[in-house]
């Protein structure tokens, strides 16, 4: 099984970036300059859920994706 999700830095999905950013433990106010390095080694809770689509071949495509508020901070001591 894998699953993978992504963040956008644009005016829509800025919210949402900050929720992924927080839930890893970053602080996410104001602006800020983020690097691939920042989030290396981070952890959090990250919901995945199987769903089917329609290719527009007509072909059910099945694949894993987190939803939008899929993403938590893991508990106190959670990980190491």
């Amino acid at each position: 099984m894998a699953a993978w999700d992504s963040m956008v830095f644009s005016t829509r999905g800025r919210a949402r970036a900050r929720m992924v950013l927080r839930a890893l433990g970053l602080p996410a106010v104001g602006k800020m300059t983020i690097e691939p390095s920042d989030v290396l080694g981070r952890c959090a809770i990250v919901e995945v859920r199987p769903v089917v689509y329609t290719a527009p071949s007509g072909d059910a495509v099945r694949r894993n994706e987190v939803p939008y508020d899929g993403w938590r901070s893991l508990p106190a001591g959670g990980a190491s």
